[in-house]
């Protein structure tokens, strides 16, 4: 059984809007700083709509994990593909001594919360309405605990905690 610890790491808008025509519906340096700082040098888990839209920068010195319906073979060493939920949880435990954090998008994340696989979440939401066509389940994380991690003039970073 998994028992990795998975943390969730994402940004919204109020309504819950994380993108917009595959891209993210804000342009905010200081977020992405945050993001870059987090998750350098570890784990980050993601679906391949996600992966594509990325710049290489940000894949960069970090391992990256992809979900894919049609898995294709490993193109770089730090990128491996998985093609479902069973394949990833045999694959995760040759990361178990790294931080892993899940990225998104909308549908890896709900995979992940509705399966327990997450056990905290960082989440960014911006001060404001962007407007998206891919939205977070904001829903899922309604019964857990949070607290603020820091406070910005456009939006504001939590930590949930599950249960």
């Amino acid at each position: 059984m998994h028992n990795q610890l998975i943390t969730g790491i994402m940004a919204c808008d109020l309504m819950g809007a994380i993108g917009k025509n595959n891209k993210l519906p804000w342009n905010a340096e200081e977020e992405l700083e945050h993001f870059r700082k987090t998750t350098v040098g570890n784990v980050m888990i993601m679906g391949y709509q996600t992966f594509a839209a990325m710049p290489e920068r940000a894949l960069e010195n970090r391992w990256n994990i992809v979900f894919s319906r049609t898995a294709r073979v490993q193109i770089k060493e730090n990128i491996v593909f998985v093609s479902s939920l069973q394949e990833f949880l045999i694959l995760i435990n040759d990361y178990r001594d790294h931080k892993c954090f899940m990225i998104g998008g909308a549908q890896i994340t709900n995979l992940f919360l509705v399966n327990n696989l997450i056990a905290e979440f960082i989440l960014t939401k911006f001060k404001r309405v962007y407007g998206g066509d891919v939205f977070f389940p904001l829903h899922l994380l309604e019964n857990w605990s949070y607290n603020i991690i820091s406070e910005h003039k456009d939006f504001i970073i939590y930590k949930y905690l599950r249960g």
